[in-house]
C-alpha cells in the first residue's frame, strides 16, 4: 500500500494517493508510515492544517520520536504559524541541543521575524555546542552583517569556509562584497 501511494505521488497523482492512504488508515489508524506519507503529501498540496492532524496522531502514537516533533514544527512554519513553530523548534532543541538542522531552521525563522539578537544568541550557543558547525558560522555571519558588524561577519564567513570550503558555492558574490566592505 505504501508502495502504491508512493507510485501515485511520483506519477503526480497526489489526490489518488491521499484517497488510498485515507482508506488504509481507516482500517489501520496506527500505521506510522501511512500517516507520515499522507502528512508530507498534504503539505506538498498546500494542506498544512490537515497535515497537522496526521502529525499529531504520530506524536500521540510515539511521543518520544523527535522526527515527528520536527515535522510538526516544519508544518507550523510552512503554515505561517511562526510563534508556534519557533516554540516547537525551541522544544526540540531543549531535548537535543546539538540538532544542527533544527538550529538552522529556528535561526531562519528568528531572522524572518527580525529577532536578530535571539538569532545571534542561538548561533553563538550552537557554535559552543558544535565547534565545527560551518553552517552556523555562516548564518551567524549573516546576522552580524545585518547588525552592522562587518568584521565579525567576515570572520564568521572565513571560519565557515575553512571548516567547509564547499559552502563557497552558495555565496554568489557575497564574500567578495563583504570582504571589500571590511577593508
Amino acid at each position: 500500500m505504501i508502495e502504491q501511494a508512493t507510485k501515485l505521488i511520483n506519477d503526480n497523482q497526489p489526490i489518488a494517493a491521499i484517497a488510498l492512504l485515507t482508506q488504509h488508515l481507516a482500517a489501520h489508524p496506527a500505521d506510522k508510515m501511512a500517516l507520515t506519507l499522507r502528512a508530507v503529501t498534504l503539505v506538498q498540496m498546500g494542506q498544512a492544517k490537515e497535515a497537522l492532524a496526521d502529525v499529531d496522531s504520530l506524536i500521540a502514537l510515539d511521543p518520544e520520536t523527535l522526527a515527528h516533533a520536527l515535522l510538526r514544527a516544519d508544518i507550523l512554519a510552512i503554515d505561517g504559524q511562526m510563534e508556534h513553530a519557533i516554540a516547537a523548534y525551541h522544544s526540540i532543541l531543549a531535548q537535543k541541543p546539538t540538532a544542527g538542522n533544527v538550529v538552522l531552521r529556528l535561526g531562519t525563522l528568528l531572522q524572518q521575524a527580525k529577532r536578530w539578537d535571539e538569532a545571534l544568541a542561538l548561533y553563538d550557543n550552537a557554535i559552543e555546542q558544535i565547534a565545527d558547525f560551518a553552517e552556523a558560522y555562516m548564518a551567524r555571519g549573516a546576522v552580524k552583517h545585518h547588525l552592522g558588524n562587518m568584521l565579525g561577519a567576515a570572520d564568521d564567513l572565513r571560519m565557515a569556509l575553512e571548516l567547509k570550503p564547499e559552502l563557497a558555492d552558495s555565496l554568489q558574490g557575497s564574500a567578495t562584497s563583504l570582504d571589500k566592505k571590511c577593508r
